[in-house]
């Protein structure tokens, strides 16, 4: 067998191994486009999806405000963890952020930056405010039902006039579904009504 016929035939597997590899990809982001569709009509919602193995995203109103949601996955360690981001309009007093402590608890925090933080939710979460005073304006009640019903999530960035969710979770089908969304997006609802 000539040499020419040897790559040919590695590069027809490896051409065959690529075709299959986008093919995977589509169905993945098919799954996820048919969960996004599943709330569509309850959100007047629609699915942006930009090419033929391009990750779907969701954007709608939901009670009003504008909101969307976007994937986006990495890989570290050997497992494939899939971000689900969610941003809503809102408008706020002032600025603030929800972080999951058990991503915060390996970082140095020094004592100035930890004056500016209030633990909530059973200590699993902090909320953190760029001033010390602002801590006694947060309706902290309100804000941990808001967060009750969005838990898990590794941080909420409230802003003036948009909040940002992240969610990582590994298995994306489950966690794009219609029933997971809805409170998701029920639980941002709140927590404007909570930082407005």
């Amino acid at each position: 067998m000539s040499i020419l016929w040897i790559v040919a035939i590695v590069l027809t597997v490896f051409l065959l191994l690529l075709l299959v590899m986008l093919g995977l990809r589509k169905i993945n982001f098919d799954a996820i486009h048919h969960n996004f569709l599943e709330l569509v009509d309850e959100v007047n919602g629609k699915v942006i999806r930009r090419g033929f193995a391009v990750r779907p995203r969701l954007v709608g109103t939901y009670k009003g405000q504008e909101f969307s949601v976007s994937i986006t996955t990495d890989k570290s360690e050997g497992k494939r963890l899939y971000y689900i981001g969610v941003s809503m309009r809102g408008k706020s007093q002032f600025a603030f952020s929800i972080l999951d402590n058990a991503s915060i608890r390996d970082l140095e925090i020094v004592p100035e930056r930890r004056e500016r933080m209030r633990p909530v939710f059973d200590d699993r979460y902090s909320v953190e405010v760029d001033r010390k005073d602002q801590l006694n304006w947060l309706k902290i009640d309100k804000i941990e039902q808001a967060i009750n019903g969005v838990h898990p999530f590794g941080y909420v960035l409230v802003g003036r006039s948009n909040m940002i969710l992240e969610r990582a979770v590994e298995n994306i089908f489950d966690n794009t579904k219609a029933e997971v969304l809805r409170p998701l997006l029920e639980g941002l609802s709140n927590l404007h009504k909570a930082a407005s």
